[in-house]
């Protein structure tokens, strides 16, 4: 698999909310890292933790989300999306950086519009 299907296979599974299968793709040392004050923002580590700390907030705060891709660009083992993301509470759009090592996503680094994100809690 390449790093950009092993990218576009970790969406699929994340709107599925199959999370084993995510977790499939992950190396054991992943780094996760959300910007902004959001509650499921922070470092996360390993895929456990991302699981437990960052989906769950996710889930809980934006009910029914789905992150869609809107365009690739790919440097060697790095793959950058621009997104949508889009939950029963509305709509917010970012980019994200993902880092493949090894058949295994290693390092994600979350730059979404933490403004409009906010702007759909509460």
């Amino acid at each position: 698999m390449t790093p950009r299907e092993l990218v576009e296979a970790l969406y699929a599974t994340f709107n599925k909310g199959d999370t084993e299968a995510w977790k499939a793709l992950c190396a054991d040392d992943l780094v996760w890292v959300i910007q902004g004050k959001l509650p499921y923002s922070g470092i996360f580590n390993g895929p456990d933790d991302v699981i437990a700390n960052c989906f769950s907030a996710i889930a809980e705060n934006y009910p029914g989300i789905a992150v869609t891709p809107v365009e690739w660009w790919e440097s060697g083992d790095s793959i950058w999306t621009t997104f949508e993301a889009k939950s029963e509470k509305g709509t917010f759009e970012g980019a994200h950086l993902s880092k493949v090592s090894g058949g295994k996503l290693t390092y994600f680094r979350a730059f979404d519009d933490t403004q409009q994100a906010a702007g759909l809690l509460g």
